[in-house]
C-alpha cells in the first residue's frame, strides 16, 4: 500500500498532511486570495499536498515560485527545500554521494 493510504494513517507515529491539516482547501483558498493569478500553480501545490508527494517548481525567475511556497510553509508550520539549480548542478549536489555498486546490489 501506499505511504498515503489507509495503513498510513492508522500509525499516529508517521506523518502526512492530509491527516495534520484537514482543512487544507481552506489553506489552498487563502493562497489564492495571497498570491492573485497563479491558481494553477497553488492548486498544483494543494494536490501534491494533499497526496503527500513532492512538487518540483520550474520556471523563469520572478514569476512567484518561492513566495507560493514559503506562504504555504508558513501557514501549516512546515519546512521547505529549495535550492537555485543551474546547467552546472550535479545530482549529488541536492542528493548527496551516489553510490552506483550499492545501487546495482540492490541496497
Amino acid at each position: 500500500m501506499t505511504r498515503c493510504g489507509a495503513d498510513y494513517f492508522s500509525k499516529p507515529s508517521q506523518r502526512c498532511c492530509r491527516s495534520r491539516f484537514p482543512v487544507q482547501h481552506e489553506i489552498i483558498n487563502a493562497l489564492k486570495v495571497e498570491i492573485v493569478g497563479k491558481d494553477e500553480i497553488i492548486d498544483l501545490l494543494g494536490i501534491s499536498f494533499a497526496a503527500c508527494e513532492n512538487l518540483f517548481l520550474l520556471g523563469p525567475p520572478g514569476i512567484a515560485k518561492s513566495v507560493i511556497v514559503q506562504s504555504l510553509a508558513r501557514r501549516v508550520h512546515g519546512r521547505r527545500f529549495d535550492y537555485l539549480l543551474t546547467r552546472f548542478t550535479e545530482p549529488g549536489d541536492l542528493f548527496g554521494p551516489f553510490d552506483t555498486c550499492h545501487l546495482c546490489e540492490g541496497n
